[in-house]
């Protein structure tokens, strides 16, 4: 029986696609939403990918700059709350790069090449 807890939030990616929404509307390129609002470029995109949740007062700034009344005021606490993969937690295993041997000691790995590229004879 799975609990609602441990499904993923609908409310970060829904308030980065209202967002993305509304910046194409409008025309704007993230580096120029991002002016406007006096944000970075970063920021206006992890937002919208949903990689962060927005903070209350680029929330505000949004609803100002899209005339959009509360509605990311409104959504700003639901996508904080159930929010997003903190910038400190461990980067996930498939970006990690393959490890070639089980020991990276230099001495280990000329062990390794030399019996792979000794002849086999018959």
């Amino acid at each position: 029986m799975g609990s609602s807890s441990t499904r993923p939030s609908p409310w970060p990616r829904f308030s980065g696609q209202k967002l993305r929404k509304l910046r194409d509307e409008a025309g704007l390129s993230q580096a120029q939403l991002a002016e406007a609002v006096n944000y970075s470029n970063d920021t206006i995109s992890k937002v919208e990918t949903a990689a962060q949740a927005p903070s209350a007062e680029l929330a505000t700034r949004l609803d100002a700059h899209f005339g959009t009344g509360d509605t990311f005021q409104e959504l700003q606490p639901l996508a904080a709350k159930e929010g997003t993969r903190p910038s400190s937690a461990p980067t996930p295993t498939w970006r990690t790069p393959p490890r070639r041997f089980a020991s990276t000691s230099p001495s280990s790995s000329r062990a390794c090449f030399r019996s792979r590229s000794t002849p086999v004879q018959s």
